[in-house]
C-alpha cells in the first residue's frame, strides 16, 4: 500500500512545527550491506547482522513513508495545537494523519486508515516525540500495527506489532526495536528484540539468534554484539548457550573485512582459531550481557 496523498490545500503557516515531530531516516540501521567481490568464506555474523538490519529497516521505512510522504503537502486543517492531513483516498484506502502539539516540545501523532467507504478508522501507527534542538532527532517512540495494515492492504501478510523507541543528539542515534507476535505468510508468530547505536564512524548492534550451532539438532540461543566501521569492516562477539549446550555458555568471536569475508575466527564450539586477529577493526571482545 502506498500513502500518496490527494490532499486539499489549506493555510498552515506553522506546518513545519508539526512536521518536526515525526521520525525520519536517521532511524534506519546504517549497516554496510553491499559487499562485493567475495573470496573465501563469507562471514556468518556479517550475514546475521545484515539480515536483522534489513528486516528492521523495512518495517521502519514503512512508518517513515506513511508519515513523511504525507507531510510534504500542507495540512488540510490546523486548529491551534492540532494539524490534520487528509482524509485522502489512494487505491481504495482512506488515510489521515493527525499531529498534536502537547506543549513543552512534546508531540503525539497518529496515522489511520480504512477501506474506502467503511468505518471505523484503524490506527496503523501511533507515536510520540520530543524533537531536539536545531533539528536533532530528540527522543520518541512509535508502534506499527501490522494487523491493521493487513486489514486495509491486500498485499500485506504480516501480523503482530513492531515497536521502536529512539533518541538522537545530532551525533549518535540509539534505537531499541521489538517485534511482538510477528508472523508473515502464515508462519508461526514469535517475538524478537534488538538494539543499536550508530554515529558517523560506524555502529554497534545487539541481537538474539536461535539456531543450531553444535553437532546435534537442538537449537542454541546466540546473543551477539556486532560492531562495524563505516568502510564495512566489523567484529562480532557472541555467547552461545542452551540447546545441546544446556547451561554451558561458550563464546565465538569473528571479524570480517569490507567484502564481508571472515578474517579471524575464535570458535569455542568447534574449537577453531584461525586467521589474523590484527585485521580486526576492534582489538578487544565486547560481549552482550551473559545469559
Amino acid at each position: 500500500m502506498t500513502f500518496l496523498a490527494l490532499m486539499v490545500g489549506c493555510m498552515a503557516s506553522d506546518a513545519d512545527r508539526f512536521r518536526s515531530a515525526l521520525p525520519d531516516e536517521r532511524l534506519l540501521v546504517d549497516f554496510p550491506s553491499d559487499a562485493t567481490a567475495r573470496v573465501g568464506e563469507p562471514s556468518t555474523y556479517w550475514r546475521f547482522t545484515q539480515e536483522v538490519s534489513t528486516g528492521v529497516n523495512v518495517l521502519t521505512a514503512t512508518v517513515l513513508a506513511g508519515v513523511n510522504i504525507v507531510t510534504t503537502f500542507e495540512p488540510t486543517i490546523t486548529n491551534g495545537d492540532t494539524a490534520l492531513w487528509g482524509p485522502w483516498t489512494d487505491q481504495g484506502v482512506d488515510g489521515q494523519l493527525t499531529i498534536n502539539d502537547l506543549g513543552d516540545g512534546q508531540f503525539t501523532w497518529l496515522l489511520e486508515g480504512r477501506l474506502t467507504g467503511t468505518t471505523p478508522w484503524l490506527a496503523l501507527a501511533v507515536g510520540d516525540s520530543t524533537p531536539g534542538e536545531e533539528g536533532d532527532l530528540g527522543v520518541g517512540s512509535f508502534v506499527l500495527d501490522l494487523d491493521a495494515i493487513t486489514a486495509v492492504d491486500p498485499d500485506s501478510t504480516a501480523t503482530g506489532a513492531f515497536a521502536v523507541t529512539y533518541s538522537g543528539d545530532g551525533e549518535t542515534t540509539s534505537v531499541d526495536a521489538f517485534l511482538d507476535d510477528f508472523a508473515e505468510n502464515g508462519a508461526a508468530p514469535g517475538d524478537a528484540a534488538t538494539s543499536w547505536d550508530q554515529d558517523a564512524d560506524g555502529g554497534a548492534m545487539n541481537l538474539v539468534i536461535v539456531a543450531d550451532m553444535s553437532v546435534d539438532s537442538l537449537p542454541e540461543t546466540i546473543l551477539v554484539r556486532s560492531r562495524w566501521i563505516g568502510s564495512g569492516e566489523g567484529r562480532a562477539d557472541a555467547w552461545v548457550t542452551g540447546g545441546d549446550l544446556g547451561i554451558l555458555a561458550l563464546t565465538v568471536s569473528e571479524c570480517w573485512d569490507a567484502a564481508a569475508i571472515t578474517t579471524w575466527l575464535d570458535d569455542d564450539i568447534s574449537l577453531v582459531v584461525e586467521g589474523d586477529p590484527t585485521r580486526c577493526p576492534y582489538a578487544d571482545a565486547e560481549y552482550p550481557d551473559a545469559p
